[in-house]
């Protein structure tokens, strides 16, 4: 190591390891990076922009960074751009742990977890509550806090109509367990009966979620508790995704208008989660010992691929699934791809899973616009009954809008009048809407949202967010 080579190409080390010149190990303790001049080997497996380990020329850990570099030609700059320091002071056991060990290690770390999970449970006393057990890992960390906490509570259970029967069993035992007033929400048959409308479900196109999740808890929200704020503990970690991160602790659901969710596992990462199951050794759901890393619907978008096929591999139902999208795949002339490599799981498929440039439509319904003056004419290319666009149109302020078999509205009210449109013409009567209306106007009738334009003050709170207007 005395004389350093720049071939790297010929004189490599194994795996994602670089090795530094010792005499630039003072300078990276120090704060700073791995400059290229300083790096004698690259490891095979070393790639730009992913994490690399970085030792010296002895071979002994200085820490670990990300790499900058995929070649020989740059002489000069960063070559790994350093974020952690290896400290020798902590002291590694080599001989193997236990579970055991590791909540041990982790006690007083999981200890104050565990109790600001509970005062911040505590401070919700007196008030409406509920929680959401999905039977998901999460969820039962969630229930098994608000347990503790000494809340008295209702448990909800919304069977989407496409859960494993595991996670329905379970769910039912868990509650016989602890003795939960336990309430169970049935989409029953929602997902297939709009899986025509909508098309296939997508990570970025979840109108399932809204339809067979937000819809039925609205209604039941409104059926139990009227216009009451209702406090609803939610499994949610802010490390399942970005969207779930900004919402914070505590937030109001802006499709579930009455309901304000909380989540005492927020900040929790999935180790805590693990570490949280094993030392009071809950019972948790079995498709995580078939492989899963999240157990939910069955045919979520969101499952990685590995975990599709694990549901395929002990799920029978999936194959009607798997049916189902090779037709649908058909019929739109699409690719073999689209199902193959789960392309299915997109509305705007990402460009670097994309290589076939597939793009269609799901669906038909567009309105069209023109302007005149401060008014705009509106038209569709969609056949909709009169009588829904007139009982919808109730919805608006009266002397806003004429209808002529097509609309001028002022132009203000425009995004009020196209949501009217497509709530006529593609509303599934979901009934997250219904939630919004302190009047009751709102009402499911024939499958479809309706308008009692008796109790109607055309106050417009119900023009929120829709799954007919938001995934069109």
């Amino acid at each position: 190591y005395e004389i350093r080579t720049r071939d790297w190409s010929s004189d490599v080390c194994s795996s994602d390891l670089v090795y530094a010149d010792c005499g630039a190990v003072g300078s990276i303790k120090n704060g700073n990076n791995l400059m290229i001049p300083g790096i004698i080997k690259i490891g095979k497996d070393a790639i730009k922009d992913e994490y690399v380990f970085v030792l010296d020329c002895r071979g002994e850990l200085i820490g670990t960074g990300i790499l900058k570099i995929d070649n020989s030609d740059k002489k000069n700059g960063v070559g790994v751009k350093m974020k952690h320091i290896y400290d020798p002071s902590i002291k590694i056991n080599m001989r193997g742990s236990t579970i055991d060990m590791a909540i041990d290690a982790n006690k007083n770390y999981m200890e104050k977890l565990e109790k600001k999970a509970i005062e911040m449970l505590s401070e919700l006393k007196n008030n409406e509550i509920a929680v959401s057990f999905s039977g998901g890992k999460d969820s039962l960390v969630a229930l098994h806090l608000s347990i503790k906490s000494g809340l008295k509570f209702k448990t909800l259970f919304l069977n989407t109509g496409i859960e494993f029967p595991e996670t329905v069993d379970y769910v039912k035992n868990i509650s016989k367990k602890y003795n939960l007033d336990l309430d169970i929400i049935d989409a029953g048959d929602a997902f297939f009966k709009h899986l025509d409308h909508f098309g296939p479900p997508g990570r970025d196109y979840r109108w399932c979620c809204k339809v067979c999740k937000l819809g039925p808890t609205t209604r039941y929200i409104r059926e139990h508790y009227g216009n009451n704020k209702i406090y609803m503990v939610i499994g949610q970690r802010g490390y399942e995704s970005e969207t779930r991160h900004r919402k914070g602790s505590i937030w109001i659901n802006e499709w579930v208008p009455n309901q304000i969710g909380v989540s005492p596992i927020q900040n929790w990462n999935s180790l805590s989660i693990w570490l949280y199951i094993f030392k009071y050794k809950l019972e948790y759901n079995p498709w995580y010992d078939r492989g899963l890393w999240r157990t939910g619907c069955y045919l979520c978008p969101s499952q990685d691929l590995m975990d599709l096929k694990i549901v395929e591999h002990h799920y029978e139902n999936y194959k009607k699934w798997n049916d189902y999208l090779e037709n649908y795949a058909k019929e739109k002339g699409l690719p073999e791809e689209w199902v193959k490599n789960g392309l299915w799981g997109w509305n705007n498929i990402p460009e670097h899973l994309n290589q076939k440039n597939i793009k269609f439509r799901r669906t038909s319904l567009k309105v069209l616009y023109e302007n005149i003056d401060d008014h705009v004419r509106i038209k569709w290319n969609k056949n909709i009954e009169e009588k829904r666009i007139l009982n919808m149109l109730n919805i608006l302020p009266k002397g806003v809008y004429e209808y002529n078999n097509y609309l001028v509205v002022k132009s203000k009210f425009k995004e009020m009048a196209e949501q009217i449109i497509y709530q006529a013409g593609e509303c599934v009567g979901c009934g997250v809407c219904t939630g919004r209306c302190d009047r009751n106007a709102l009402i499911i009738k024939e499958g479809k949202v309706w308008v009692d334009e008796g109790k109607c003050i055309h106050c417009t709170k119900c023009l929120g967010k829709c799954p007919a207007y938001n995934f069109r």
